[in-house]
């Protein structure tokens, strides 16, 4: 027997359907078990697309099925206008193959089959498929999916998988994270710290762009709460999204973040943060680890902080120490200062890492915007709120800015 296309055994099943009787999906594909799937999910679109569109047949005749060329029969009435109603965006996703997976979800690269593109899909992991698990999930696409930003991945649709698993689409990035590009950078400039180099200004270009989607985020009263390397994805066109809003909360805003103007994120039909498998030690914030202390907007500075003190070092903070030890040092904070990991350190670079890692909350920077000047400032060679320019590191910044003049003036010396 020919193998017969998913098209063909859609019309069969639908000459069956308008004759009243049933056909069993496996039975029907029993020769041929690779098209059971991809054929349940088109008939399962073809109902619920007939059943949006099917006429309200109220008087005594029985009840029929429309068949497809009814339903687009009856398109033809629709009004020109179509306020206030509703309609209904499908999409078939053809799942290619595994690309990462974190502690609540799996990442699969996919296509859009009906757009031809190249998408990332999130599903929730098969062993965290209880319901405060999914919960979280549903939080997770909730507040992705109303935040518009730039640097905020943004979600194309959700859905079900055929055996109830939630997922989400969104844009698939081919270009590694921040953790890979700092690795790369220090395993090719090993030494001191070499601060002009362009792969070195680019990391921190970044850095600016992840504090400045923070910023978005807390100016909504979002919270992420484990910001890390690895949750920063680096395009090959200069994208940097910040990714795996799974553990983000919701805090109140005071007026730090309503002078901003956006509007507080509301989120419905779940409460609260369930999911244990948030935090990274090494870049949870001292009042995350604490357990009892409020988190707030300061805890992501801190991670900032500490993703900074990677950026520069080649090493996350504490990375040498054990897990056991880790919580305490933090704790009282005796984070090594960056200058014990790697010389060449410029001072102004060490004081803003120091201020975004303080101990105390109300020590770090204010906003993740502040943070973010300082950076720039930085690369423009200006100083910082930081930091005082010793004469130095004057001379060093005026050679930086003119160099031609500085080249010539050294060779009629």
């Amino acid at each position: 027997m020919e193998k017969p296309t998913i098209d063909e055994l859609l019309e069969q099943l639908e000459e069956a359907r308008e004759a009243g009787r049933e056909i069993d999906l496996a039975k029907l594909c029993e020769p041929w078990p690779e098209l059971l799937v991809p054929l349940r999910q088109r008939w399962e679109r073809l109902l619920q697309f007939q059943e949006k569109f099917s006429v309200d047949n109220s008087s005594s005749e029985p009840t029929r099925h429309e068949s497809t060329a009814e339903v687009r029969s009856k398109l033809q009435e629709v009004p020109d206008r179509l306020d206030g109603t509703r309609i209904v965006m499908q999409s078939e996703l053809h799942i290619e193959r595994f690309h990462d997976r974190g502690g609540l979800g799996e990442v699969y690269r996919a296509v859009d089959c009906d757009l031809a593109r190249d998408i990332a899909v999130k599903l929730l992991r098969p062993d965290r498929q209880s319901q405060p698990n999914r919960e979280d999930f549903f939080r997770e696409s909730q507040i992705i999916g109303r935040m518009t930003h730039p640097g905020v991945v943004a979600i194309h649709g959700m859905g079900e998988t055929i055996d109830g698993r939630p997922f989400y689409a969104m844009p698939f990035l081919d270009g590694g994270n921040l953790r890979s590009r700092t690795a790369a950078f220090h395993r090719q400039n090993p030494g001191p710290l070499v601060d002009d180099r362009k792969e070195f200004r680019d990391l921190l270009y970044r850095l600016v762009a992840v504090c400045k989607t923070v910023a978005y985020a807390h100016s909504r009263g979002i919270v992420h709460r484990d910001l890390k390397p690895e949750n920063v994805l680096l395009g090959k066109y200069g994208e940097t999204l910040v990714i795996d809003w799974g553990c983000a909360t919701q805090v109140d805003r005071d007026e730090r973040f309503r002078v901003l103007g956006e509007r507080t994120l509301q989120l419905s039909g779940v409460e609260g943060f369930n999911s244990s498998a948030g935090l990274t030690l090494r870049y949870a914030s001292p009042e995350q680890l604490h357990g009892s202390k409020p988190v707030g907007p300061e805890s992501d500075i801190y991670s900032l902080g500490a993703i900074l003190y990677l950026l520069v070092t080649g090493h996350s903070p504490l990375e040498n120490e054990p897990d056991e030890r880790v919580r305490g040092l933090v704790l009282r904070g005796e984070v090594p200062p960056l200058e014990s990991i790697k010389t060449g350190i410029p001072k102004a670079l060490a004081a803003i890492c120091r201020h975004a890692m303080a101990l105390e909350p109300d020590q770090r920077y204010a906003t993740a915007l502040q943070m973010a000047d300082d950076i720039e400032r930085y690369l423009a060679d200006e100083p910082t709120t930081v930091c005082r320019l010793s004469l130095g590191m004057k001379l060093t910044r005026l050679v930086r800015r003119n160099r031609t003049a500085s080249l010539i003036l050294v060779g009629t010396l």
